[in-house]
């Protein structure tokens, strides 16, 4: 399929067309013996993916609506960001999201007194005593933002997390000592939404890479600075939703901790104005963030507004990688909602979905679908 777009982009078309159109592309390869449609169809979409696609690829939109698809032939932005976004390396993708994430706290510190940023230690086993050193302070509202690089929630393994949490806040077995506990509110981002950041942040870095290269007149530079700007944008604005978990004390017969988080994408744990988290104490150490319950039971604030939700989701095929990926992001969020400390509840309702695949390749689907109580049969093609 590459050959044929090389061969397209460069042969004249008749009136003037430029490159190939999608059908065009898969007709290609497509032979009803060798190749069948579906697996020409996913070539295709490997093939122009934004994320392991061709870099030379430029796509033209026609006055009727299909795209076209040709070779570049001159060194294009996309080039550049491509070759750029391979060279960006995990490291330094987490350390500008760490720094984002400091700058964002600092900026949207709120009803806090202080906003307490605890980076990752340089030693993994450091003890929690030194790690959380600075957090025990006296008459301030704090709100503790916890590095990304090694605490998240809701990974299915984040237990050394929640025990970090509980032990900072005095609570649980390997507890610190503290003695203002009550004062200070931890910020912890989602495992799925870092995951979804991380991606922005490289582009970010291979922008800035790309900006780098390109001489001060290149034609190309301002347009690579927009680019730049609104990657760095988008950073922002799906870090703040990242951090969507906090945890506080609580005081009742016990002290325990309260896990709570935010299930829209507006408010944020590391923004004290926008989490709608209130920094209550004002006396030391007796107060504790509004929305926490003094009553009997007060570390039960998760029965708070719960309404019911119906999800429905379209007829489509799955061929698409990123339509793949967004499906399961999908379930994955909804999956998320129900756990021990947020509850709820969540029902399946007449899923069912037609999958054509090689025989050899379904066999761990039956023996899942027999776990998970699920019917699973074969039908005959009707093509």
């Amino acid at each position: 399929m590459a050959s044929a777009l090389y061969c397209y982009s460069l042969v004249p078309r008749a009136q003037a067309r430029h490159g190939a159109t999608k059908a065009e592309l898969i007709a290609a390869i497509y032979t009803p013996d060798t190749v069948a449609f579906h697996a020409a169809e996913e070539v295709f979409n490997s093939l122009t993916s934004d994320e392991e696609g061709l870099g030379a690829l430029e796509v033209t939109d026609t006055a009727s609506g299909r795209a076209r698809y040709h070779l570049a032939v001159t060194q294009t932005l996309r080039m550049f960001f491509k070759q750029a976004k391979g060279a960006v390396q995990p490291e330094d993708r987490d350390a500008y999201l760490w720094d984002r994430t400091r700058a964002l706290a600092q900026a949207n510190q709120g009803h806090f007194d202080q906003v307490l940023p605890v980076a990752m230690p340089d030693v993994a086993t450091a003890p929690r005593a030194v790690v959380f050193a600075d957090v025990d302070q006296n008459s301030k509202t704090r709100l503790v933002v916890l590095d990304p690089r090694r605490w998240t929630l809701l990974n299915g393994r984040d237990t050394p997390t929640r025990g970090d949490i509980a032990a900072l806040l005095g609570v649980g077995q390997g507890a610190i000592p503290v003695d203002n506990a009550a004062s200070c509110v931890i910020a912890c981002v989602n495992t799925q939404r870092r995951d979804a950041v991380r991606k922005r942040a490289t582009e970010v870095l291979a922008w800035r890479s790309v900006l780098d290269q390109l001489d001060a007149e290149d034609e190309k530079r301002p347009e690579a600075a927009a680019e730049l700007r609104a990657a760095t944008e988008r950073v922002d604005a799906d870090l703040l939703k990242a951090f969507q978990h906090y945890a506080y004390v609580t005081r009742t017969d016990k002290v325990d901790v309260d896990w709570k988080r935010f299930d829209d994408d507006t408010p944020s744990g590391t923004g004290g104005d926008a989490s709608g988290i209130d920094a209550g104490p004002t006396g030391g150490r007796g107060g504790r963030p509004s929305g926490s319950s003094g009553g009997a039971g007060g570390t039960t604030a998760r029965g708070g507004a719960y309404r019911r939700y119906s999800l429905e989701v379209p007829n489509r095929s799955l061929v698409d990688p990123e339509a793949r990926r967004a499906l399961a992001n999908l379930f994955q969020a909804v999956l998320d909602t129900i756990d021990p400390d947020t509850g709820g509840d969540v029902q399946l309702l007449d899923l069912q979905l037609n999958l054509t695949a090689d025989t050899a390749a379904v066999e761990e689907i039956e023996q899942r679908a027999s776990g998970a109580e699920a019917s699973w049969q074969e039908e005959e093609l009707d093509f």
